[in-house]
């Protein structure tokens, strides 16, 4: 087969003044994360918040940056296996049943998913929270420093306000070396004391027995931290591009979507093809090929071929470059959990 590339729930008035990075925060009093299923106070009616919660973040918070995707579960994730099971034996099982890890000392709550864009760092993170029977916020280090950047301080306190009144709760930050980059002082007051405001509430999130919450910082530069920074996720994973195994798995699952025609031959010419391929890359490589059977008479739908794959690669290129990859790897080797 030639090389296809060629062809280019609870009431805030129930605060009980508990302390998490310096707001007051409700107590769920449920006493852990329930396995299977969410904790009944995980969704609570919102009343009046205390004065140092600004109503607008509040409201903005609980209504943009509250996750309600589907659950995902382990199955989901193509590949990542190492990951997967470093995750649930460290993270998962122990805050799930900590009466079997007494003698381990506090799981943790804190994590670095680092990797190029579109392995599923995103996707491994709404996993994580549906493991825990957790809520899930989602927040952009990107968009804080930009979209929000008026009010961006407010936001991120208001953020794990949130969080300690939905807990058990996941606080995801994507793009986490915005807010905790090495030149954070360098790019003025804000940007200076939004990170030490987040490495404030990673501190307490880390130590704090009373709260339920976690945090999973996600970055395709974790080099742009500061050790200082970096060093505050318990725990920092690198989600690599799928190896051949996991690239067939997605290519199956996006090509089951569609009426698709490739013998087995073409198929692992394209596994061995799409090295470097992140997940999404794949998908919209199916996508892209998929588009071309639909340039015929209207009710002919065709069948994707392996041509239109020659096509499609012209297209759908790694964005990741091997340097990038490399850079990836070697920061892996001196930083990553697994080492």
């Amino acid at each position: 087969v030639p090389d296809p590339r060629d062809r280019c729930g609870r009431d805030l008035s129930q605060l009980q003044g508990k302390q998490l990075g310096g707001w007051s925060a409700c107590s769920c009093g449920a006493g852990g994360m329930k396995e299977g299923g969410r904790c009944s106070a995980s969704a609570p009616a919102f009343a009046e918040p205390p004065d140092s919660v600004d109503p607008l973040a509040l409201e903005l918070v609980d209504g943009k940056m509250v996750d309600g995707g589907p659950p995902v579960q382990w199955t989901d994730i193509a590949g990542q296996v190492s990951v997967k099971a470093a995750i649930e034996e460290e993270l998962v099982w122990p805050i799930l049943r900590p009466g079997a890890y007494t003698g381990a000392g506090r799981p943790p709550r804190t994590i670095l998913l680092f990797g190029p864009r579109g392995t599923g760092k995103t996707l491994l993170s709404r996993c994580i929270s549906t493991q825990l029977g957790s809520s899930l916020l989602k927040l952009s280090g990107a968009a804080l420093l930009s979209k929000w950047k008026a009010d961006a301080e407010k936001i991120l306190q208001t953020v794990f306000f949130v969080a300690s009144c939905r807990q058990p709760a996941v606080v995801l930050i994507t793009e986490a070396e915005s807010l905790l980059s090495a030149r954070a002082g360098e790019d003025g007051a804000q940007a200076g004391n939004l990170k030490s405001q987040l490495l404030s509430y990673l501190d307490n999130v880390a130590t704090s027995a009373e709260h339920n919450v976690v945090v999973i910082g996600t970055t395709r530069r974790p080099g742009a931290m500061d050790e200082a920074a970096h060093r505050r996720f318990a725990k920092r994973f690198y989600i690599a591009p799928p190896d051949s195994v996991a690239r067939r798995q997605i290519l199956h699952r996006a090509l089951a979507q569609q009426n698709a025609c490739l013998s087995e031959r073409e198929m692992a010419s394209l596994v061995q093809h799409t090295e470097s391929f992140s997940g999404g890359e794949l998908v919209r490589l199916c996508q892209q090929a998929g588009a071309a059977t639909l340039r015929g008479l209207p009710g002919q739908l065709q069948a994707t071929s392996y041509e239109d794959f020659e096509s499609a690669f012209c297209k759908v290129r790694p964005a990741a470059s091997p340097k990038e990859l490399d850079s990836l790897a070697e920061w892996d080797k001196l930083y990553g959990s697994r080492h």
